[in-house]
């Protein structure tokens, strides 16, 4: 399989990376590699996928502070939406908004948050406009 980078986010401390891959056929007893470029603090979270269409809307944002949050418009019927964030100031667990859920999420001992969410059901009709984000914490990066 090929990875594409589908987006980044670096304008804050830290990185935040989504990649994306599309597989001949479905694939089984799999194992996935990533090799950094340099030794640092990570998460990796992978997610499989069958029928799906491609990816649709990205979206990257970033603040010094306040609740993490980004905004998005659905570009097809019975869209998953997935979203991936990174903490630099402190390791504080997410408090994802309503109907949505942490998929994973790393408290890192360097004092950072590394997580991924989504929103828990699909978004029946394109062009819906979807917030996926965090009620807290509110004051770090």
């Amino acid at each position: 399989m090929t990875w594409q980078l589908a987006a980044r986010s670096n304008a804050q401390l830290g990185d935040t990376e989504i990649w994306r891959a599309t597989a001949p056929a479905i694939l089984t007893n799999v194992a996935v590699t990533a090799t950094l470029s340099r030794s640092v603090a990570s998460s990796l979270t992978v997610v499989s996928f069958t029928g799906a269409a491609g990816i649709g809307a990205v979206k990257v944002a970033s603040a010094s502070s306040g609740a993490p949050g980004a905004t998005l418009v659905t570009t097809g019927s019975n869209s998953l939406v997935f979203g991936a964030g990174n903490d630099w100031s402190h390791a504080i667990a997410r408090t994802p908004l309503a109907n949505q859920a942490i998929v994973h999420q790393y408290l890192a001992p360097i004092d950072d948050t590394y997580w991924t969410q989504r929103v828990v059901s699909a978004i029946p009709t394109a062009g819906t406009s979807v917030t996926l984000g965090d009620a807290a914490p509110t004051a770090d990066r």
